[in-house]
């Protein structure tokens, strides 16, 4: 399998701004070895401390304008601070969806299959970097709305649903159909995953 870290993540490569995509690609290839370090510290899984990693990204981006401003000294202890909150949501999350599946009748369980296969989507969307954005360019607009509130802006299905003034069970039929288009589009494109 490929090392997701040799990839820029996906949610910086959808930043708009050529300068601000530049500062986080930068500021990302400086300090992917200890955010990584940092989380798998704390998760012990490399596939988790991926996760965590690129969660970090997103909340990093949120901030660019603060980082931009913090000087060295100050800005790897910032970069671990966020690391290390983002690695014990991580751990919250995970304690949560395990009570959940001890305590799950059938109907939960295949919610939280659902909710893994998402997860991995997420996963194969942050680990590679230009066949992804050109993808997505070619998604319908819903499904890139959808996609993107799901994955970045890290909405529930039932948050998009009352966004969009649609069910739940149509924002699910959504991100599959979705998911599905990626696929298709990436393997006519020649792109598969080695792993």
């Amino acid at each position: 399998m490929m090392n997701p870290l040799l990839f820029i993540p996906f949610a910086i490569l959808a930043i708009e701004d050529d300068d601000d995509r530049a500062f986080m690609e930068r500021l990302y290839i400086e300090y992917k070895g200890l955010m990584y370090g940092v989380a798998l510290s704390y998760l012990r899984n490399s596939e988790d401390a991926q996760d965590a990693v690129n969660d970090a990204i997103i909340r990093l981006i949120d901030k660019i304008s603060e980082l931009r401003e913090k000087d060295r000294s100050v800005l790897r202890p910032y970069i671990v601070s966020t690391m290390k909150r983002t690695a014990l949501n991580v751990i919250k999350k995970k304690k949560n969806v395990r009570e959940r599946v001890r305590n799950a009748d059938i109907e939960e369980l295949e919610a939280y299959a659902d909710q893994k296969a998402q997860v991995d989507a997420a996963v194969i969307m942050n680990s590679t970097s230009a066949a992804l954005r050109k993808a997505v360019e070619q998604l319908t607009d819903r499904e890139k709305t959808v996609l993107r509130l799901r994955y970045f802006e890290e909405w529930s299905d039932a948050e998009i649903a009352q966004w969009l003034g649609l069910s739940e069970s149509s924002i699910r039929v959504y991100l599959v159909r979705a998911r599905r288009h990626m696929y298709e589009i990436l393997k006519w494109q020649g792109f598969e995953d080695e792993g």
